[in-house]
């Protein structure tokens, strides 16, 4: 409901319209009204600044219980005095005073001729000028059917007027997401295979500031032995790119111990590979790393044929079930937006550490995200795909860790 709030005055006022809503003048139709729009406004940091005095001059000194705060109660004004309505109305959506100015919905029968002012200036000058209640359940039936019918716009719901004024303030002051000299530098050319494997992005993702999992290369196609050594207890994985997809084929092993299973697993991923006829493949080695106390995420970009790079950061392991969350933002980022990604994701506490558990290293983790974003945004004309999973974050001191990556690159 909130997210609707807050498109709502978007949706309702023509774009040349849209400006940022710092202040607003309401003309209501009850102190009451007046005095919970106020709250509603003051809420979303909306001020209501007094009326002017192009509009209090028209209003007779002997008018009796008239106030001229901001929201307006005009009651007594619309009987004892209809003919400078207009005038007012007129008045208030003029005053440069007013980044925005709406007339409530009164229930009364033919009141619908106090919101002509909206429908004649909507769009006609640069500013929202709506009509608006305090809440849809206060409206009769005639006045549905009459805003069903007319296209004046409207936002129903006192909440929803100021969160929707808010939400175009917070759309203009909202700093330009793209760096200065977005794609004026060229992308840089992509050297590797079209489907790059965790060995083949080491090198360049860690130029790039990402902190790799160390690893062994045991045995590839040609047959030939790595030097590598494994450190025990360690993880042996099938890497190729005709088998993106190693874990649902059995093509990771964990807790080779010696090198007694050392040699059985790596006959066993050389028969997969065999098995599924792979032109070219290894078989490394990555030793087991601690988890306890570790956060566990996973983060990826995809290509968008209009935004180019798009990054992706969410929960990884277990934790994605309760923390049902993604982060978006195009590439590259600053520190300031990978900082939003982590807090949007909902994993800020675990983070800072809770109930006993230590502070994890989040510096590692905003340079990893960093890193990631410019390595997708130097090679945006090729990169397809890149799926990092998992990233571990560690507690403080030891850095970030990226374990397994997988990147489809193309024209």
């Amino acid at each position: 409901d909130e997210a609707l709030d807050r498109a709502s005055v978007f949706a309702v006022t023509p774009p040349r319209a849209w400006r940022p809503v710092r202040t607003a003048g309401l003309v209501s139709i009850s102190g009451g009204w007046s005095a919970l729009m106020g709250d509603y406004f003051a809420d979303e940091g909306i001020e209501t600044p007094p009326l002017p005095d192009s509009v209090t001059r028209l209003l007779p000194d002997w008018v009796e219980n008239v106030t001229f705060n901001n929201p307006f109660d005009i009651t007594a004004q619309i009987y004892g005095f209809g003919e400078v309505y207009y005038q007012m109305a007129d008045e208030m959506i003029k005053h440069d005073g007013f980044d925005a100015v709406s007339i409530m919905f009164g229930n009364w029968d033919g009141g619908e001729r106090f919101y002509a002012p909206v429908a004649t200036w909507q769009g006609r000058i640069k500013k929202p000028i709506l009509a608006g209640c305090i809440e849809t359940s206060a409206l009769k039936d005639s006045y549905r059917e009459w805003l069903d019918s007319d296209p004046m716009p409207n936002v129903q719901g006192g909440q929803a007027l100021a969160r929707g004024l808010a939400a175009m303030r917070d759309y203009f002051d909202r700093p330009g997401y793209l760096p200065q000299g977005w794609c004026a530098d060229k992308p840089k050319r992509w050297k590797g295979p079209a489907v790059a494997t965790f060995p083949d992005l080491v090198k360049p993702l860690s130029a790039h500031g990402l902190h790799c999992a160390g690893h062994a290369v045991l045995l590839d196609h040609t047959g030939k032995a790595g030097k590598g050594k494994p450190t025990y207890p360690a993880v042996l994985k099938l890497e190729s790119p005709g088998l993106p997809h190693k874990t649902e084929h059995g093509a990771v092993k964990v807790g080779i111990a010696d090198d007694t299973a050392c040699a059985a697993a790596v006959k066993a991923l050389a028969a997969i590979a065999k098995k599924h006829k792979l032109a070219t493949w290894s078989v490394i080695a990555q030793p087991m790393l601690d988890l306890t106390d570790s956060l566990e995420l996973l983060a990826g970009v995809v290509h968008d044929h209009v935004a180019g790079p798009v990054l992706t950061l969410g929960a990884g392991g277990v934790l994605a079930e309760l923390f049902d969350k993604h982060a978006h933002a195009l590439c590259p980022i600053t520190p300031a937006q990978a900082e939003a990604m982590i807090d949007r994701i909902g994993v800020r506490k675990i983070l800072n550490g809770y109930r006993g558990k230590p502070a994890l290293d989040t510096p590692s983790l905003i340079d990893t995200l960093v890193g990631l974003s410019r390595f997708a945004y130097d090679h945006r004309d090729a990169l397809r795909e890149l799926d990092l999973n998992p990233i571990i974050v560690p507690p403080a001191g030891t850095p970030t860790t990226l374990i397994d990556a997988l990147a489809r690159f193309g024209e």
